[in-house]
């Protein structure tokens, strides 16, 4: 059986609160095996006989029957976890530069991937890739030249984020 990340939209954010042990618990319930959580941000690794997308569908249905509220889950197979990881879309690491990936539900159209190219500044590069926005800031995340709610439009489809370091860490742990 194929192994799987799964990363949960908005959790542990606000009142959304919920402790590894309930979310491997919950996940176990929803048919993953061999489940381990990274994190208390919505990060967990499994085992299941379903493809990744319907996985996705799955998941997200039972979290939010376990949980009482929409968990939009952005699944991805362990190799292309290792792929997102290992990307360098802006070249060499840069000192004061962090890159984040918008990992999202869908693909980006050519017209959300031109609208997403457009808001790139200095500051915040960005570079999409498949279902993957990297975006790289220069600075603090809270000083962003880039408006979340424009960003979000400009993708046009469900997403959450990670540092680049946290997917780095996990692909390392878990491929």
């Amino acid at each position: 059986m194929p192994r799987i990340a799964a990363f949960l939209r908005a959790v542990n954010v606000g009142s959304r609160r919920i402790t590894n042990d309930q979310l491997a618990a919950a996940c176990t319930a929803a048919g993953l095996d061999d489940v381990a959580t990274y994190q208390a941000a919505g990060n967990v690794v499994g085992t299941t006989d379903l493809s990744p997308a319907d996985a996705e569908v799955h998941l997200a249905a039972e979290l939010e029957a376990a949980f009482g509220w929409a968990v939009p889950t952005m699944v991805r197979t362990l190799d292309e976890l290792a792929v997102i990881a290992a990307a360098e879309p802006f070249g060499a690491p840069v000192d004061g530069a962090t890159v984040h990936v918008l990992l999202c539900a869908a693909p980006l159209t050519r017209s959300a991937a031109r609208a997403v190219a457009a808001l790139a500044t200095a500051a915040d590069e960005l570079h999409v890739a498949g279902r993957e926005v990297y975006w790289r800031r220069h600075g603090k995340l809270m000083e962003a030249t880039i408006d979340d709610a424009e960003l979000g439009r400009a993708i046009d489809t469900v997403t959450t984020m990670r540092t680049i370091g946290t997917l780095q860490r996990m692909a390392a742990r878990f491929t």
